[in-house]
């Protein structure tokens, strides 16, 4: 499966997440991958560092799977972590807000809000 590499933000903090599963903490995730129907590939975002309840992707505005993206929605996204022998985690993800950069750092680009589920 061929990846798209996007920018994308996220700080956090330890956390425990899931029913009794120890999870590294947000700090130690460093991407997340997003397959959507009808789109041929699954897309993978770097994480940045922003507190979990304010979670973000930056999206090139021209990037096919934002179409398929809806504030509201839910879905299932996997997570990777900075350590590689740390599995994946796949986890209920909700889509926060979408919010289109035309000026900075990150013109021509969304910000795409996310929320763990374990966080909304």
């Amino acid at each position: 499966m061929r990846r798209n590499e996007h920018s994308f933000a996220l700080e956090a903090k330890s956390a425990s997440l899931g029913k009794g599963k120890a999870f590294m903490g947000y700090n130690q995730l460093e991407s997340v991958e997003v397959s959507v129907d009808g789109v041929e590939h699954a897309h993978q975002f770097r994480i940045w560092n922003t507190e979990p309840s304010s979670m973000f992707v930056v999206v090139k505005q021209t990037c096919q799977i934002l179409d398929r993206l809806k504030v509201g929605d839910t879905m299932n996204m996997t997570y990777h972590t900075r350590d590689a022998f740390c599995p994946t985690r796949t986890m209920a993800t909700r889509i926060r807000h979408i919010t289109r950069e035309n000026d900075g750092p990150f013109k021509g680009h969304c910000l795409v809000g996310l929320a763990v589920a374990d966080n909304y």
